[in-house]
């Protein structure tokens, strides 16, 4: 067993290193959705704070970084509501920027013994129009898509196989008015002039392996982007971003320890094994390291 799981660790970390772009449809990874937050559920605490700082290589030369401060409050066996709050920096092409992005509040609420249900909102604290030197920057720099989402998701358990589906969609649309003749760089970066986002749909399936204080839960994460975004053209002509919709297909590892009583932290490495040709919004990845303590109380 144990050679078996050296193996998939090297097989994911090599996808890590070179793979091309990831997409994340926002909520995939919060802890009411994964599941290595089961971990506290015999321990009949109340509370969960969760610590996390993610590092993505992303596309166009940006490196993303996303610090993220998380809590749960379990009221009942049936319910909890988390939230989570999002810092995203980004530095490349001689620009950087860091802000608090966007606030997560979910409800968490078990339908059968083995189903639950996850409704909820993102909440942007920015519009995704951060200006720099007199010129709106592409959204790759942006701390956050600037739309308010829907968020609903249904998780069961079957044989040790944990499977979640949902679906994100935009109920408003940011203020982006980027044009690509905007930013003299050696990367190109689509016009997002008046952007308009589609939804997304997607599943994650896992399979936690626990071996003493280790636990180790690889994840296949496929998200649908459901339709070609848009733009406005200089003419006030809205035009599709044609390449935009389709599936973006990703594969990680999450690698847990348990430090003592109530306390865990994590490692997660992810990466995509099919993207879609376009990416936008700015959530593309060429691959994403998390690290992250949890603890009960």
């Amino acid at each position: 067993m144990t050679k078996k799981i050296i193996v998939l660790v090297s097989v994911l970390y090599s996808f890590n290193l070179f793979s091309q772009g990831c997409s994340d449809a926002g909520f995939c990874s919060l802890g009411n959705i994964t599941p290595h937050m089961d971990h506290f559920q015999e321990q009949k605490k109340v509370n969960l704070m969760r610590f996390g700082l993610s590092y993505g290589r992303g596309l166009r030369s940006v490196n993303v970084y996303n610090p993220y401060i998380e809590y749960t409050r379990i009221v009942n066996s049936t319910i909890s509501f988390n939230t989570r709050i999002n810092f995203m920096a980004h530095a490349g092409n001689d620009i950087q920027t860091g802000e608090i992005g966007d606030v997560y509040f979910t409800g968490d609420f078990k339908l059968a013994p083995k189903f639950k249900t996850v409704i909820g909102f993102k909440v942007p604290l920015q519009q995704g129009a951060k200006v720099k030197r007199g010129v709106t920057l592409p959204m790759d720099y942006q701390n956050t898509l600037g739309t308010l989402d829907f968020l609903w998701a249904l998780q069961t358990n079957v044989n040790n196989f944990h499977l979640a589906m949902g679906w994100q969609i935009p109920l408003t649309q940011n203020a982006n008015r980027f044009f690509t003749t905007d930013f003299v760089s050696s990367e190109e970066f689509p016009t997002t002039n008046g952007f308009r986002r589609n939804p997304d749909v997607w599943m994650r399936l896992s399979y936690p392996i626990h071996v003493k204080s280790w636990s180790f839960i690889p994840n296949l994460l496929p998200i649908y982007h459901l339709g070609n975004d848009s733009y406005q053209d200089e003419f006030g002509t809205r035009k599709q971003i044609l390449g935009s919709r389709g599936l973006t297909f990703n594969a990680d590892i999450q690698i847990d320890y348990k430090l003592c009583e109530n306390n865990i932290i994590g490692l997660n490495f992810a990466a995509p094994l099919i993207t879609r040709d376009v990416q936008p919004e700015g959530m593309g990845r060429k691959y994403v390291v998390t690290l992250d303590y949890r603890k009960s109380f």
